[in-house]
């Protein structure tokens, strides 16, 4: 028999940004700072690791660049803008 722990399972009506925030995000930011970071999607066929992962594009997701602010976006289009965001506002160092 194996143990599993978890530190987070969300729920069914979980939003894409509960998801994102509460279990990529950190890992994203953690990455900016220099530390190496993974995020799987892993589980059988049609149990919403696309929709996780791309998002919802009925509802303003995928990764279209016109969807910068649909709710329906998933984890790599909301890393993405978090990233291109840190890069914009970081002022340690001088861009030429």
């Amino acid at each position: 028999t194996h143990q599993f722990t978890f530190d987070f399972v969300h729920g069914p009506k979980s939003t894409q940004q509960e998801v994102y925030l509460h279990s990529a995000k950190p890992a994203v930011m953690s990455t900016l700072e220099g530390y190496n970071a993974t995020i799987i999607a892993y589980g059988p066929t049609g149990t919403g690791k696309t929709y996780t992962m791309e998002g919802d594009l009925q509802e303003g997701g995928g990764l279209s660049p016109d969807t910068t602010g649909g709710e329906g976006r998933g984890i790599i289009p909301r890393a993405i803008h978090d990233i291109f965001a840190y890069i914009a506002n970081d002022t340690s160092f001088s861009r030429k």
